[in-house]
């Protein structure tokens, strides 16, 4: 994702809710437990990488849980 403007770079995967995350507050890049449609739990990650051309990009994982 592009953190700047929340667009979303490349995708890989299954979708996952992304309107929890606000790129703006202190705590963004804190672990998150959010629900796919189907209902099932993910657990999503966040890390800030270095783009190309010196841009900041944002990673999105998720994982799933077992509970």
């Amino acid at each position: 994702m592009d953190p700047k403007t929340g667009r979303l770079l490349a995708a890989r995967g299954e979708t996952v809710p992304l309107d929890t995350f606000d790129g703006r507050s202190d705590d963004s890049l804190r672990p998150r437990l959010v629900a796919t449609e189907s209902g099932a739990p993910r657990l999503l990650s966040f890390a800030y990488v270095d783009g190309p051309r010196g841009t900041e990009q944002l990673v999105v994982a998720a994982g799933t849980l077992r509970l």
